[in-house]
């Protein structure tokens, strides 16, 4: 090579037995120092990563993430109805956007969702990270809160069970002392159950349900499951509500009740009357939660369901799927109590 020229830069790299590294690894054996060198470039990846905000779990990015809706299920097995996964791919297919949290389990009372027992547990299935209620609450920005009331009276009669207005003012404080006074709450008012769990629908009476959603809740221990009960319950809470927005109704049971008035005037393609709804005396069959699905779609999206596909639930019916998306929404966007009607 000519004197005066530079030798030219090699651009192979370096093993990493020659790289530099810091001086205490000098010594090391050269396999050591290969996995200190990948750790360190592992660690400023993961820096990297951080700085852009890809660390972020669900809990933070729930609170940063102003286009989706932010949404916290309260109840149980009827609440578990819709299938979460399922229920996020329906918005999704609505073009709407949804980061959701739940607390439910089988047989759930509202009490029994934030009362420990006696070793200090408290009851339910948690989506994680957002924890079961009281810390799900307390912790996370929630838009909106859906509460499935479930074999409560409206007021306490033993001390150890709560009735659902006390229970139902409980939520709502945890919320107002949390970071959720702007929340939304639904109170679900769900479908009654067809006839006691230890009979089949072959040893049961006859089940009207037009009848039984149009008892009037005398108090006590019977008829819940009644529009009377959830309107009562709704006048009550929002007397003492503490939240900036009133507490309203996600009008399932009206739902079904409408669903099986239309389809005893063969309006339903498929469905004689609510009974089709039912796979046992309570739990809903594909039908039944593809419909109760919509609902909670129409009522928290404050958007009509037509066009969304049942086939997440099981089914492939268009003439049904069209019947009821129209019934869901005249139902949802005219009840009195839902948010949409003016």
């Amino acid at each position: 090579m000519p004197s005066g020229e530079s030798k030219p830069v090699s651009k192979r790299r370096l093993p990493v037995s020659k790289r530099r590294l810091p001086v205490f690894t000098r010594r090391l054996p050269v396999f050591t120092r290969r996995i200190f060198a990948t750790a360190v470039v592992v660690g400023l990846i993961a820096a990297a990563f951080y700085a852009i905000g890809g660390n972020r779990n669900p809990a933070v990015f729930a609170q940063n993430a102003s286009a989706k809706l932010r949404v916290f299920f309260i109840g149980n097995s009827l609440t578990d109805t819709i299938g979460y996964v399922q229920f996020e791919k329906l918005a999704i297919a609505g073009k709407q956007s949804i980061i959701w949290g739940r607390h439910t389990g089988p047989g759930a009372t509202l009490d029994g969702l934030y009362k420990p027992n006696d070793k200090g547990e408290l009851y339910g299935i948690a989506q994680e990270p957002f924890g079961k209620s009281p810390e799900a609450l307390a912790k996370h920005i929630w838009d909106v809160v859906t509460l499935q009331p479930f074999d409560r009276p409206l007021d306490t009669i033993e001390a150890n069970q709560l009735g659902d207005i006390a229970n139902v003012n409980t939520f709502l404080l945890m919320l107002n002392e949390g970071p959720n006074k702007d929340t939304q709450v639904y109170i679900h008012a769900h479908w009654p159950r067809r006839f006691a769990w230890d009979k089949t629908v072959e040893t049961a009476p006859p089940f009207d349900y037009q009848a039984k959603w149009e008892k009037t809740y005398g108090g006590g221990w019977s008829d819940f499951e009644t529009r009377d009960f959830y309107e009562k319950l709704l006048a009550a809470v929002n007397k003492e509500n503490p939240l900036n927005k009133p507490v309203l109704i996600l009008p399932a049971g009206e739902v079904i009740y409408e669903i099986d008035k239309a389809a005893k005037a063969g309006q339903i393609p498929g469905v004689h009357s609510a009974n089709d709804m039912y796979s046992d005396h309570i739990h809903f069959s594909e039908k039944g939660r593809y419909v109760t699905a919509i609902t909670f779609y129409a009522t928290i999206f404050k958007k009509s369901p037509e066009g969304l596909s049942a086939s997440g639930y099981g089914l492939n019916d268009p003439a049904f799927e069209k019947a009821v998306q129209e019934l869901v929404w005249r139902v949802v966007s005219t009840h009195p109590n839902a948010g949409i009607a003016k």
